[in-house]
């Protein structure tokens, strides 16, 4: 499961290129072929926000994150 962990000085957001200095927050992802991605909270805040809005156009009104 992704986590939020100390992200080495060279790790950066995946979506908006921000890194940890400047974001603050690097939540982890999966790591392949030895690179770990990272998303920043503000960029990770669009997504969800993004998936809540796609669920109520659709006429859903729950939404489960997972």
């Amino acid at each position: 499961m992704p986590s939020s962990t100390d992200a080495s000085a060279d790790s950066h957001c995946g979506f908006c290129g921000r890194d940890k200095k400047e974001s603050g927050l690097l939540i982890s992802g999966e790591t392949v072929k030895g690179h770990t991605t990272y998303i920043c909270a503000e960029c990770a805040k669009i997504c969800v926000d993004t998936l809540i809005q796609e669920k109520q156009a659709d006429g859903s009104q729950s939404m489960s994150i997972t």
